[in-house]
């Protein structure tokens, strides 16, 4: 009875890259040499949930590999079993424009994927002037504030889907030649730009709206 009531989080924290432990970077060496990296992790109670949706049931939680490729990226994916998680690790590879065109048409989703999938969202676009910026934005949805707050009872419904928060979050960053601007926090070469969000504070009380913006020169 548990897992029926939980199964729609869980749906939407596979859809979401894996329990909000997941760490995103876009790494630039030039406009016609980019990558995209996301590594996610899923504890095992998670993807067990998630078996009680219909259409989620044995789908992986990695992105969709043939769909980037029809586009013109180069992708690998890897998964494996760490402790009690499922951990993927995915890279697509390609010009700026072509791994831009992927982002905007949610192409890297399953075919299958949630509706709440598109809670989570990218935009990469040619500012100008051989400048690049990139957009990452979470708007939680309601299934996600349903288990917000830090009583007992929610605490407990938490800890039955993440397990453990300690460690988990999600992690967005920028590599490149140099860092024009950023929401982030830009490291002092000015190559790395970076936003932590930490699954804690986002179960605690999410707000409306997180969005990581970068200005880059690839």
């Amino acid at each position: 009875m548990l897992f029926r009531r939980l199964a729609p989080i869980a749906a939407l924290t596979l859809a979401l890259g894996g329990c909000f432990n997941v760490d995103q970077t876009l790494k630039t060496a030039g406009p016609d040499e980019a990558s995209f990296e996301v590594r996610a992790s899923v504890p095992a109670t998670t993807i067990a949930a998630a078996q009680n949706i219909p259409g989620v049931a044995g789908r992986p939680f990695c992105a969709d590999k043939d769909a980037a490729e029809k586009l013109g990226l180069s992708v690998t994916v890897e998964t494996y079993t760490e402790g009690t998680d499922q951990i993927c690790i995915m890279k697509a590879r390609g010009p700026l424009e072509t791994i831009a065109k992927v982002a905007a048409e949610k192409s890297y989703l399953p075919k299958d994927a949630p509706p709440q999938a598109h809670a989570l969202s990218y935009a990469l676009e040619d500012a100008g002037s051989g400048l690049w910026r990139l957009t990452m934005t979470l708007a939680p949805p309601a299934e996600l504030k349903m288990i917000a707050g830090s009583d007992e009872i929610t605490r407990m419904t938490q800890t039955a889907i993440f397990g453990s928060t300690d460690g988990k979050g999600i992690t967005w960053g920028v590599e490149a030649s140099e860092i024009v601007d950023s929401t982030g926090t830009v490291s002092p070469e000015k190559t790395r730009a970076e936003f932590k969000l930490p699954l804690g504070d986002l179960l605690a009380k999410p707000e409306p709206e997180y969005r990581f913006v970068t200005t880059f020169r690839p």
